[in-house]
């Protein structure tokens, strides 16, 4: 194998030599032109390009600014997680939480997220709700949430399956509330 290697190295350089002789090979297309915000910054002789000395500083910035973001990211990691454990080690106030204190968190996470999507719903129920002396929404606002060319009888259905009080209008409590599950005889 060790014999066969250079063998084949050398069979793919001269393919290569040979097509682009024959003009098989076609070449690279030119480089997109440099932004004038990185010649501004970076071509200090402005000559128009930026030569060897300044693309290994554009580089060097680069990469010094994604060290950079990537050490904030680590740091503000730390703040929430420090944040965290103050929030729910109660008992010993020692760095660690206990099981007592990882099912509190548990459940303050699920709270959170719970009282986030309750925000959220609230938040696009309001959006939608263009006339909000009655609040609700009518078949209009409903139908308006609809992406254009939805079917008008699935969007009336799913108005109808969410005006649990058949009022004519989804109340925020209606909108909110998850989906009616049917059970089509399947179990009880």
């Amino acid at each position: 194998m060790k014999k066969s290697l250079p063998l084949i190295l050398a069979t793919l350089g001269l393919t290569a030599s040979l097509a682009s002789a024959h003009g098989k090979l076609r070449p690279a297309p030119p480089a997109p032109p440099v932004p004038a915000a990185i010649l501004e910054k970076y071509d200090l002789n402005t000559n128009g390009k930026l030569d060897a000395d300044e693309m290994a500083k554009m580089k060097a910035d680069a990469k010094a600014a994604k060290e950079a973001a990537k050490a904030a990211e680590k740091a503000a990691e730390a703040v929430r997680r420090a944040a965290f454990i103050a929030k729910y080690d109660t008992n010993v106030v020692d760095g660690v939480l206990d099981a007592v204190e990882r099912a509190a968190a548990a459940a303050g996470i699920k709270a959170d997220k719970a009282a986030a999507l309750l925000k959220a719903q609230t938040v696009r129920f309001e959006e939608l709700d263009r006339d909000p002396v009655d609040k609700g929404l009518s078949e209009k606002e409903w139908a308006a949430s609809y992406p254009a060319g939805a079917s008008t009888a699935r969007i009336m259905a799913a108005f109808k399956a969410k005006d649990a009080d058949k009022n004519g209008t989804i109340s925020l409590a209606e909108f909110i509330a998850p989906p009616a599950r049917h059970n089509h005889g399947h179990g009880k």
